[in-house]
C-alpha cells in the first residue's frame, strides 16, 4: 500500500515539475545566459531517501533523464550532467540493463566529447560488474571500442567475452574471430580458429 501511495505521489509530481519548469523558463530573459549545471546529490543520498523503494525512484529518474536529454537535443544544448543522471539510475537499480545501453548510445554519440565517450565506457563497465551474465553489455562495449576508440584488440576481447555469456547471438564469436585475424594479433592466433569453430 505504501508503494502504491508513493507511486501515485510521483505520478502527480512529474507533470507538476514539467509545468513549473516551463513557467520558470518563460520568465527567464532570452538574452540571459543560464548555467547548464544544476545541483545533483550523490547516488548514495538518493538510496538513503528512497527508503527501500530504489527501483521506483530509479524509474522516476529514468523519466527525468529522458526529458532532460530530449530537451537538450531539441535546443542543441550541451548535457554536462548526463553521466551523473545515469549513474544515479544505475546505482538505484543496478539490474536495469536498458539504462546502461541507452546511456552508452547517447554518451558515445559522434558529436560528444572524448570525456563523454570515456563516460560511456565507464557506465558499460559498471553494468558488466553488476550484471556479469548479461551478454549485451560486453557486446555493446566491444562496439564502443571498435567504432569510437578504434581499438580493435579491446573490441575483439569484449566480443569474445560476450560470446561466452548465456544466450549470446551465434554471430558474436565470428565478430571476435574476424577482428583477431584481420588485425594480426600474434598472441591471439590460436584464439581466432577456436572462435570460428564455436560459431
Amino acid at each position: 500500500m505504501q508503494r502504491l501511495i508513493l507511486a501515485f505521489l510521483l505520478a502527480l509530481l512529474i507533470p507538476a515539475t514539467h509545468i513549473t519548469h516551463q513557467k520558470a523558463a518563460s520568465l527567464v530573459p532570452k538574452t540571459l545566459e543560464v548555467s547548464e549545471r544544476f545541483f545533483l546529490p550523490s547516488p548514495e543520498f538518493f538510496k538513503l531517501i528512497a527508503l527501500g523503494h530504489d527501483s521506483l525512484v530509479a524509474d522516476f529518474f529514468w523519466l527525468a533523464v529522458i526529458q532532460y536529454y530530449g530537451d537538450r537535443v531539441s535546443r542543441h544544448k550541451p548535457m554536462p550532467q548526463l553521466f551523473d543522471l545515469f549513474d544515479a539510475i544505475t546505482s538505484l537499480d543496478p539490474k536495469f540493463v536498458q539504462s546502461y545501453l541507452f546511456a552508452s548510445y547517447v554518451l558515445a554519440d559522434a558529436t560528444s566529447t572524448s570525456e563523454s565517450q570515456l563516460n560511456a565506457e565507464r557506465i558499460l563497465k559498471k553494468g558488466m560488474s553488476e550484471n556479469p551474465d548479461i551478454w549485451v553489455l560486453p557486446y555493446q562495449l566491444g562496439f564502443l571500442y571498435y567504432l569510437y576508440f578504434k581499438d580493435n584488440l579491446k573490441a575483439a576481447k569484449h566480443f569474445e567475452l560476450a560470446s561466452q555469456k548465456p544466450n549470446s547471438p551465434p554471430s558474436t564469436p565470428r565478430i571476435a574471430a574476424q577482428l583477431y585475424s584481420q588485425n594480426h594479433f600474434v598472441d591471439k592466433c590460436e584464439v581466432a580458429p577456436r572462435l570460428w569453430a564455436d560459431a
